[in-house]
């Protein structure tokens, strides 16, 4: 019985895979495909297409068709976003840096391409596009930015490919690989430019969230350490999705009529720079020095200079996809990588 246009396809695809054809070789003619697998010539073309179409293969109408000099198998990564941009683009300034480091992702012949978890309906076409990838081998690996992306229906452990997390919850997600970017680093670094600059109080916006607590120890301890002025009430939590509200408490922090005016501001997230900065131009006057977490190389608006701390996103990508691959290499997950600071005027 004649082979079928999906065994023909897979028998090719293993053969890639485990490399018994090499990235940028010449496959054999069709008529010598068709002997081999006994199929058909239109079998064989639609075997062929099958495999371009996954980017195993390059079709050159003159000189033959080729296996892909960088098969996806090992150098097509899939970063997988929560949401699809709005009119304005990403609601995060992390998605949108992410996504537009992903278009740069070039070092060896490596691709990044962007996958969005637009809800946990597995069923949805960019999602069966994902799971068909997998399937078939047509991917080297899978970041996920945050460890909830597609929880209900994308098993990061169960997945036939290395997955890296970015700061995974302890204990969770044990079968991948952990990138790390540490806010209580981010605070130390922070706190070490202050003094380093001669100020001597600081007042925090910060994100409210589960881990607060813990985060207010660790910088109120890190403030005594360093001799640095830090009041329980310059310590503001916000929620990110209203960061209007970094507009008034940076009001209330900097009130000309108070006794004592922090002389830095530290902002721990980008989306309350803008309203927190323009808050600083109304109130008038000499601004404090503020500092504040960005998503580089693209930091958010500000109304005013300031120095930006956070995390280079193609830095980033590429720890991945170095963690991805050792993971690959090895056959088990990499130890946590803690992505450096970056201090940029």
């Amino acid at each position: 019985m004649n082979a079928s246009r999906h065994q023909v396809a897979a028998q090719l695809r293993r053969d890639i895979i485990e490399g018994r054809l090499a990235p940028g070789v010449l496959l054999p003619t069709r008529r010598v495909l068709q002997r081999r697998c006994n199929a058909s010539s239109t079998t064989i073309q639609a075997a062929i297409d099958e495999l371009d179409a996954d980017g195993f293969l390059r079709i050159h109408a003159r000189h033959g068709t080729y296996v892909a000099p960088h098969p996806p198998h090992l150098c097509r990564f899939a970063l997988v976003l929560p949401a699809l941009p709005g009119p304005d683009g990403y609601t995060l300034f992390f998605w949108k840096v992410l996504h537009q480091a992903a278009g740069r992702v070039r070092r060896g012949g490596r691709r990044m391409v962007t996958v969005h978890a637009l809800d946990q309906n597995p069923e949805r076409p960019e999602h069966a596009k994902l799971r068909h990838a997998l399937q078939v081998g047509a991917v080297a690996g899978l970041l996920l930015p945050t460890p909830w992306i597609a929880d209900s229906w994308l098993h990061p452990a169960d997945l036939p490919v290395p997955v890296a997390v970015i700061n995974p919850p302890e204990g969770m997600h044990a079968g991948v690989s952990h990138v790390m970017l540490d806010l209580r680093r981010w605070c130390d670094a922070a706190m070490d430019e202050f003094v380093r600059r001669g100020v001597r109080s600081i007042a925090v916006l910060m994100i409210a969230d589960l881990d607060t607590i813990g985060y207010v120890a660790h910088l109120e301890q890190g403030a005594r350490q360093r001799g640095l002025r830090c009041q329980p009430w310059w310590v503001m939590g916000l929620d990110v999705r209203y960061p209007v509200w970094a507009w008034r408490c940076v009001r209330a922090l900097f009130n000309p009529g108070q006794n004592e005016i922090p002389e830095g501001l530290m902002i721990t997230d980008d989306h309350m720079v803008e309203p927190a900065t323009r808050a600083l131009i109304d109130i008038g006057g000499t601004p404090p020095l503020v500092i504040a977490h960005a998503n580089l190389p693209a930091p958010s608006p500000s109304a005013l200079p300031i120095l930006r701390l956070g995390w280079d996103a193609d830095m980033l990508l590429d720890r991945s996809i170095d963690a991805i691959e050792q993971h690959r290499a090895q056959g088990t997950p990499t130890p946590p990588a803690h992505l450096p600071v970056v201090l940029v005027e």
